[in-house]
């Protein structure tokens, strides 16, 4: 082990002195590869709103429009303030009276007489006799007639179930 000590002193020493020396300068590489782009980052946070600005100028009309061509209106100008509320105006004097207007009964006249009853007029002549019409069948009403009513009821009301389920479906599915 002695001996490995020695050896170990010995190459430091011989690496210290080589240390400080610089030696000529090398030849340069080749360029490298252009790197890949990285993603991009997170938005960063919203920053604060800002102080509210100042008030404008306010009671200053705005320009004049400008004068048309060839006898056309021009643009309208921008709106000038509001001027001041006006005073109250004072109630005026209360007129003349008016002419007495006539009563209803120069304008309409006077009331005319009751009529006489009417004659009543003589009876019309009696008309011929009509065609007699046919048979009807005897009130009874057969199984099939039941079978085909039945049908027709069951087909109606199945519909309409049908259309209420629907309805009722679209109704509850708009929320």
């Amino acid at each position: 082990m002695a001996y490995m000590q020695e050896r170990l002193e010995t190459v430091e020493k011989e690496l210290s002195k080589l240390n400080g020396l610089v030696g000529p300068a090398g030849v340069d590489g080749k360029d490298g590869r252009d790197a890949v782009n990285g993603k991009d980052g997170r938005d960063g946070v919203d920053g604060k709103d800002g102080a509210p600005g100042r008030d404008g100028v306010s009671n200053i009309p705005g320009p004049a429009g400008k004068d048309g061509n060839n006898d056309q209106d021009g643009i309208d100008g921008k709106d000038g303030a509001p001027g001041k509320p006006g005073r109250d105006a004072v109630d005026g004097k209360d007129g003349a009276p008016g002419k007495d207007g006539k009563d209803g009964q120069s304008i309409i006249g006077a009331p005319g007489k009751d009529g006489r009853d009417g004659v009543d007029g003589k009876d019309g002549a009696d008309g011929k006799d009509g065609v007699d019409g046919k048979d009807g069948k005897d009130a009874f009403v057969t199984p099939a007639d039941i079978a085909h009513l039945e049908v027709k009821m069951r087909a109606i009301w199945k519909s309409d179930v049908a259309i209420a389920v629907r309805a009722h479906l679209q109704e509850s599915h708009q929320d």
